[in-house]
């Protein structure tokens, strides 16, 4: 699998490497964030897949089996982003801890 915003000379270059270093007697390219469309229980042609992972988020339209290109976008907001909110949340929660009284008692708020 590649990854959709990989030049054609780098791809070129891949394939070139497991042809020549690896002799690999075939070599097949997919776009990484179109595999999910191969699952069947998916069974869909036409579908907007967003592959969130640790350092980038990259958000695919696929319509009719193809990959609009031209149309994919990549964020920075990651899994990474949403953990480092997390921790400051909950580092800022727990250094004040409040009480707070709700019907059947007083609970203490970390």
């Amino acid at each position: 699998a590649i990854n959709m915003l990989q030049s054609k000379k780098q791809r070129e270059k891949i394939c070139e490497m497991m042809f020549e270093q690896f002799d690999v007697q075939g070599y097949f390219v997919a776009f990484q964030s179109l595999l999910p469309m191969f699952d069947n229980e998916v069974n869909r042609e036409t579908a907007l897949i967003v592959d969130i992972g640790h350092d980038i988020t990259e958000i695919t339209p696929v319509h009719e089996g193809f990959v609009l290109v031209h149309q994919a976008r990549r964020t920075g907001i990651s899994g990474r982003t949403v953990d480092e909110k997390l921790a400051e949340l909950l580092t800022e929660t727990t250094v004040s801890t409040k009480r707070a009284t709700l019907p059947g008692g007083s609970y203490r708020i970390l």
